[in-house]
Order: structure tokens, then sequence, then C-alpha cells
């Protein structure tokens, strides 16, 4: 799960914040495990809805930029600057 280490969060209701300067793949996983309080291995893989590898490699090659996709029923929002938005999607 996140811990100090990895990422830090904001909680304001229905949506989180988390930043982090890991992977931005298995941040999005510790982040939604997070917020739904499962174990990472317990969430739906994240290849099934965006490829890892050109989700960490698009932010490595710019400063600027957001990718957004729905994982867990949960829309995310990942930034280049390592800021992760995760809302419910209603």
């Amino acid at each position: 799960m996140c811990s100090d280490d990895d990422c830090e969060t904001e909680d304001s209701g229905d949506v989180y914040h988390f930043t982090t300067d890991n992977s931005r793949a298995a941040a999005v996983i510790e982040a939604i495990a997070y917020v739904r309080g499962v174990d990472p291995l317990e969430i739906q893989p994240l290849a099934e809805v965006i490829d890892p590898d050109a989700l960490n490699a698009l932010f490595d090659q710019t400063e600027h930029g957001t990718v957004s996709f729905e994982l867990e029923q949960l829309l995310v929002d990942v930034h280049a600057t390592g800021e992760l938005v995760i809302r419910e999607n209603h």
C-alpha cells in the first residue's frame, strides 16, 4: 500500500490526490489499492486498460500533460508532475 516513502495522500471526500516519484504505473495500482482498502494484488490489472510501460515512458519524455482512464470503477488522472487524482465514477 502507499507508505510515506511511496506517496503523499490528500483525501477530500470522493477525490484522492497522491504524489509520487515512483513509476506512474506502480503508483496507480498502489493508490487504487489504498482507496479501495485492499491489497494491490487484488486490483484489476492495469494492462487491461492502459499499457503500463507506455504510461511510464510517456512521462519520462515530458514534464507536461495528463493521461486519464477508468480502472476499478474509478476515474484516474495521471499528471506528468507525478500527481495522481483518483475519484469515484458516479
